[in-house]
């Protein structure tokens, strides 16, 4: 895929990777833990979450995480790179580095799509006004403990 000799597809990877012999497996030590599971009507999702902005070799250490939790579950189960935000809204979020290793909206979720997904419709829109609440009601207090920590810090 990285290499655009193959485009991606979700089924057809988990399809083949059940079918690969784990009878001359080796356990792993790294990989193993999720960042986030939710079981939803019978259905399993296994979500890594990242920075909005990832390196090339992260994409692709995700991809392969992606997949290996599928190996080692050996059966169906969703898989799900998240970011939690859109750093180019109201645009697309496209990232150079992702160069088409993830079907967006079914393994890459990314901003309003992760949040309404694991909350329902509107989810985004709620968790925006609520920091907007948050963040006004303590400026003040963040902006007198900045003050106070910049005079301790930088009496010389």
């Amino acid at each position: 895929m990285r290499n655009g000799e193959r485009k991606v597809n979700k089924e057809k990877e988990i399809e083949e990777v059940l079918k690969a012999s784990w009878e001359n497996g080796k356990p792993q030590k790294e990989g193993r833990i999720v960042d986030f599971y939710m079981k939803r009507n019978g259905i399993e999702y296994f979500f890594e979450i990242k920075t909005v902005k990832p390196n090339i070799d992260v994409f692709t250490a995700s991809k392969r995480k992606l997949l290996e939790w599928i190996a080692r579950l050996r059966r169906k189960a969703e898989t799900i790179l998240a970011f939690p935000y859109n750093p180019y809204h109201p645009q697309s979020y496209t990232r150079f580095t992702e160069q088409g290793l993830l079907e967006h909206g079914k393994e890459l979720l990314v901003g309003k799509e992760y949040w309404d997904f694991l909350g329902g419709e509107n989810t985004y829109e709620e968790l925006l006004e609520i920091f907007d609440q948050v963040g006004k009601f303590y400026k003040e207090k963040i902006l007198e403990k900045i003050k106070e920590v910049a005079k301790t810090k930088f009496k010389d």
